[in-house]
């Protein structure tokens, strides 16, 4: 069973595992996985959004990341990371208040999230809908 794990290991760079855990090792070409996103919906009254995320890359040196968000008419409403180097293997993760780039309160809704790393090679998204309930 042991070689057969690691055998896929080898082949697909991961593998998922029980209790939606995620095996993942350095030289996984670049992609984003086990996006969560918590509280959804979150009230920005009792705290911001928890964004985690996790970059996989052949660079083990890191990505570049950005991270927006918008609305449901695909406005701009917040740029929460705009080009910054992230660690690939590892869980990272942003906030938001719930507020846009102006700094006002954003109104009841979903809200659209990109995640989008680049490296040397290419580049990967992920879009996620987070609910805002004032």
């Amino acid at each position: 069973m042991k070689k057969l794990f690691f055998a896929l290991l080898l082949i697909f760079g991961f593998i998922a595992l029980p209790a939606g855990y995620t095996a993942l090792h350095a030289g996984s070409p670049i992609g984003i996985s086990s996006c969560n996103i918590a509280p959804n919906p979150f009230s920005p009254e009792r705290g911001p959004v928890s964004i985690k995320y996790v970059c996989t890359s052949l660079d083990a040196s890191g990505v570049k990341a950005t991270v927006k968000i918008y609305n449901m008419a695909g406005k701009l409403v917040k740029t929460v990371v705009d080009g910054e180097i992230r660690p690939v293997i590892t869980v990272n993760t942003e906030t938001w208040d719930g507020r846009d780039d102006s700094g006002r309160m954003c109104l009841n809704g979903r809200y659209l999230l990109q995640i989008e790393i680049e490296d040397a090679v290419g580049k990967a998204q992920s879009l996620s809908c987070i609910g805002l309930v004032r």
